[in-house]
């Protein structure tokens, strides 16, 4: 798709995956096109543009630093937090990957004017700005349920490291309707489960360990003799769960 503005042979396209990326035909090469990582509303991109245009593709070598107060400094303050906590064991991995995918997507979005970034709004934007952002995400319900909950996180972590707010982001409605998780069994369904899988077959074994631990999928398939214990005169399965905090 063509962009409407000053930038001749400047190109927004839709990757495999429905990201955007940004190219730059190369003058005088119709079929060269050289890619930039960045949209117009950076404040590098004239010089990455015009180096393209020149058939040169510049590397960047590091960011931009944020605006003080910006939403991009609350980002990068608190991923930086939260990479501690993950290194010292207070927080799982992936909900770091989580916050930070739903933060880079709140603040990479566009203004309404589409002439700057909201991550260089300052954080104390109006509920308007986050009803915009989520709002730019479309019918990815479960995208946009991401980046709100990424968003609250943030503004929480904030209010206690020099981001003053007005708390618009908590007024927000998560536009993710839950679609329902697993159904627990009743009573007869054990009865008709058990009665279809006799004694010693790897169904009921499996059966057996699920009901009786109640641990956690990831957990389950990995326990074995090295986690029987006893206890006075009982035989127990004991072993820590991998969720950090559990």
């Amino acid at each position: 798709m063509k962009i409407k503005v000053d930038f001749p042979g400047l190109c927004k396209e839709k990757t495999g995956a429905g990201n955007e990326r940004w190219r730059v035909r190369v003058e005088g090469e119709k079929e060269r096109r050289i890619t930039i990582s960045f949209g117009p509303e950076h404040p590098d991109f004239q010089v990455y543009y015009e180096a393209a245009r020149f058939g040169q593709k510049l590397v960047q070598d590091h960011a931009s630093k944020p605006v003080s107060g910006s939403l991009d400094e609350l980002r990068e303050r608190y991923v930086a937090w939260m990479h501690t906590q993950v290194a010292a064991g207070n927080l799982n991995q992936k909900t770091l990957e989580s916050r930070e995918r739903g933060l880079r997507q709140a603040c990479d979005c566009l203004t309404r004017n589409r002439k700057a970034r909201m991550g260089a709004v300052k954080v104390t934007m109006p509920k308007e700005a986050f009803t915009h952002i989520r709002d730019s995400l479309g019918v990815r319900a479960g995208a946009a349920g991401t980046c709100l909950k990424a968003l609250r996180a943030a503004y929480r972590w904030g209010e206690d490291s020099g981001f003053e707010h007005e708390g618009h982001v908590y007024e927000i409605t998560n536009p993710h309707k839950s679609k329902g998780g697993a159904v627990a069994w009743t009573a007869e369904d054990k009865i008709a489960f058990l009665n279809r899988h006799g004694s010693g077959t790897m169904a009921r074994r499996w059966f057996l360990l699920v009901n009786d631990t109640a641990g956690r999928i990831g957990d389950t398939h990995l326990l074995g003799p090295r986690h029987e214990v006893f206890r006075a005169d009982r035989q127990l399965i004991s072993w820590q769960p991998s969720k950090k905090g559990s």
